[in-house]
């Protein structure tokens, strides 16, 4: 038999209230290591990813001395290619209207050769489209018509319209020709200039705009019919 009393110091036990340790005593516990290796990698990654996007969208900007240098640049760029592009306008300008004034005169005797009739070219008339002008401008445009009297003058109810050339919409550019106020082509393909009259139509910007080496172009028809196109200096 369990002595007296013992019973009762076993159910004072169970009810006795937890040993709390003081901090002393807590340190010396041996409590088992902490396993956060995996933890602390994923953490630096994620923080080396999070530093890297802020670096690619920090913004950058520019230094008054490094704005002043690049605004300088851009000025001798400008002052260097802007008159050189201006240039090149005006050389397509001026090609392509002689390319058309070469077109018309081939076109004319292609036609009357075709036709064995003849057929002629004369510049508009400033009021009327359907008007040979008689005078040295052709930049408002030409006629090109079957001409059955051989007089470089379309008549409405006798000559057939082949085609009409509007005034150029190239801006700046007059076509003249000083010496016939027509082209006349015979049956044969041959012109009514006569021996060694050939005529000359000069194309070129208008005014300060020719102001290029070889800046203007020659267009020349000769007896035989022929055209060509030469460089020539502005007038």
């Amino acid at each position: 038999m369990p002595p007296r009393g013992a019973g009762s110091a076993i159910s004072q036990n169970r009810h006795a209230p937890a040993v709390r340790l003081g901090p002393q005593a807590a340190g010396r516990l041996q409590l088992p290591p902490v396993r956060a290796v995996g933890n602390l990698r994923a953490m630096k990654k994620a923080r080396s990813q999070v530093d890297a996007c802020r670096a690619r969208h920090r913004s950058r900007g520019f230094t008054l001395l490094e704005l002043m240098i690049g605004l300088t640049v851009l000025g001798i760029l400008l002052g260097i290619g802007v008159p050189a592009f201006q240039g090149i306008i005006r050389q397509n300008r001026l090609a392509a209207q002689t390319n058309e004034l070469l077109a018309t005169a081939a076109m004319a005797r292609s036609e009357a050769v075709k036709r064995g009739a003849t057929v002629s070219i004369c510049p508009v008339s400033t009021g009327n489209a359907d008007e040979c002008a008689g005078d040295s401008s052709w930049s408002n445009g030409w006629l090109l018509f079957s001409d059955d009297a051989g007089d470089g003058e379309y008549d409405d109810g006798a000559d057939t319209l082949i085609q009409r050339w509007p005034a150029s919409t190239l801006r700046r550019m007059t076509i003249t020709n000083e010496a016939v106020a027509a082209v006349t082509y015979r049956g044969d393909g041959s012109t009514t200039l006569g021996p060694g009259g050939d005529t000359t139509f000069t194309v070129a910007p208008t005014g300060d705009y020719c102001k290029d080496p070889d800046g203007a172009r020659s267009v020349t028809v000769t007896t035989t019919g022929r055209v060509n196109a030469s460089k020539r200096d502005c007038p």
